[in-house]
């Protein structure tokens, strides 16, 4: 590598390591956006779309359940290895049933998402462990082959039986409750006594606040379609979400990988090697980013073509995410730099203002553009926060990606 930095993760180079977590990776985001698909086509759009209202529902609710213990994991495993693996999936367990029943006071239909609701809520930490571990193989062969074929193949099967229920919300139940089972018997080795302390929870904290802003500003516009429009334009919108979102593909991959050896590497005080990762690897992600963003346009109307003429509408906010997608790839990890790193509380201060941007322009948007207002706040909150991370990355770590910025 330049300057003669050698990268290994684990033993492993650290390309190896892409590897493996990009193809399962991409495998499992195929058939995840596979799944909408095949709903809408099998269900139609109306129960999808009343199923992605539920299902925004449940995920807000699920990081607060969370508590960013899955990035603590992540976090601690350089110091204290396995201390904290039990607390961190107990906690979410309880918290999910404590408030999801309160939830259901609300909105009684919550009541058939609170399984969903638990496995939501404690798969973040399953898959933090899995990191931590190197076992990236074993983790998208569980949750492609237990989880995702069986959510397609229920999908087929009840799309043909008259159940009052949604079957969208059925099949992802038990998708969900036959991976998660497997995984934990699977970890079962790392699950002892549970343990608390002041570190975990005073780390925790600004990455539960700015977490459920993530989950804030990634769940409004949904949530606000379905109160300004209706179900179907939720449909609608969800599945040009699904398609705008394949370039971050690339992004999500290399965080898996560079979460745990970013925290490596400041816990070694190994400067150099950390900012030649970010740097390097940004530019991979931006090159990556804009080439599929490019093809995505190209082939976007063959994809229109197949899901039919309700769909005719989505060509314009795909785009718009597309363009912030484009500036999410360009600035790289950069909040993982600063999470790894024991800066959360930048995190949690600039999801707190970017979640306050989203909503207002969804509230001003929504009304009088519909699914392209909703994009267009998305995108608008996703690139001031990304600029906003570049810029702190920058001069803590005194590196510029591109030469001049």
């Amino acid at each position: 590598m330049t300057h003669g930095v050698k990268i290994v993760l684990g033993g492993k180079t650290l390309f190896k390591q892409l590897r493996q977590a990009g193809l399962g990776f991409g495998l499992e985001k195929i058939l995840s956006s596979l799944i909408p698909f095949l709903a809408v086509k099998l269900i139609g759009v109306a129960e999808f779309g009343e199923f992605s209202f539920y299902l925004s529902i449940i995920s807000v609710i699920s990081i607060f359940c969370i508590l960013g213990l899955d990035r603590s994991i992540i976090y601690f495993e350089p110091t204290t290895e396995n201390k904290y693996i039990s607390a961190s999936l107990v906690i979410p367990f309880f918290m999910s049933i404590i408030l999801g029943a309160a939830a259901c006071l609300f909105d009684t239909n919550i009541i058939y998402y609170l399984p969903l609701l638990v496995m939501l809520s404690v798969q973040p930490v399953f898959m933090s462990i899995y990191k931590v571990k190197g076992k990236f193989k074993k983790y998208y062969a569980i949750n492609i082959i237990a989880r995702q074929i069986t959510t397609i193949a229920l999908l087929v099967i009840l799309s043909g039986i008259g159940y009052s229920l949604n079957k969208v919300t059925i099949a992802f139940t038990i998708g969900f409750f036959l991976a998660q089972g497997i995984i934990l018997l699977d970890l079962r080795s790392f699950i002892s006594r549970i343990h608390l302390s002041k570190e975990l929870l005073s780390y925790t904290l600004p990455l539960l606040i700015s977490s459920g802003m993530v989950i804030i500003i990634t769940n409004a516009d949904v949530i606000m379609l379905k109160f300004f429009t209706s179900a179907t334009n939720v449909g609608i919108y969800s599945i040009a979400v699904k398609i705008a979102a394949i370039p971050s593909y690339v992004l999500m991959i290399f965080n898996m990988v560079f979460a745990p050896e970013i925290r490596r590497k400041f816990a070694e005080r190994k400067r150099q090697e950390l900012t030649e990762i970010y740097k390097r690897s940004t530019r991979i992600i931006a090159l990556s980013t804009i080439v599929i963003s490019l093809l995505i346009i190209f082939i976007l109307p063959h994809i229109i073509l197949f899901l039919g003429v309700e769909f005719n509408s989505i060509n314009i906010p795909v785009i718009i995410i597309l363009i912030g997608q484009i500036f999410n790839g360009c600035v790289g990890s950069v909040w993982n730099m600063l999470i790894m790193t024991g800066r959360n509380r930048i995190y949690m201060y600039s999801m707190i203002s970017a979640a306050i941007i989203n909503i207002v322009f969804n509230m001003i948007l929504i009304p009088h553009w519909g699914i392209n207002g909703a994009a267009t706040a998305s995108v608008v909150s996703m690139i001031i926060t990304n600029i906003v991370g570049y810029i702190f990355v920058g001069k803590i770590f005194k590196v510029k990606v591109y030469g001049i910025l």
